[in-house]
């Protein structure tokens, strides 16, 4: 969805992603980075600043704490 440029479908699914993981994984997993990541560059697309850079923080967060120890993609 972003790269077709509908946005606000991609954030619905990012935040269901979000949701699912949590539930399942925890929010410490990995592949919580990942998603947060990718919404981060959504809202970035679209103005969304402050937004973003919440997120990245949180992105920033995993990645300097290594959670997991799993290589995260970005």
């Amino acid at each position: 969805y972003y790269h077709k440029g509908e946005y606000a479908e991609g954030e619905k699914y990012f935040y269901k992603a979000l949701n699912i993981l949590g539930k399942s994984f925890g929010p410490r997993h990995p592949n919580m980075a990942a998603v947060i990541n990718n919404l981060a560059r959504l809202y970035e697309a679209t103005g969304a600043f402050p937004q973003a850079k919440n997120l990245y923080e949180q992105f920033r967060y995993f990645k300097k704490n290594k959670v997991n120890e799993v290589q995260l993609n970005g």
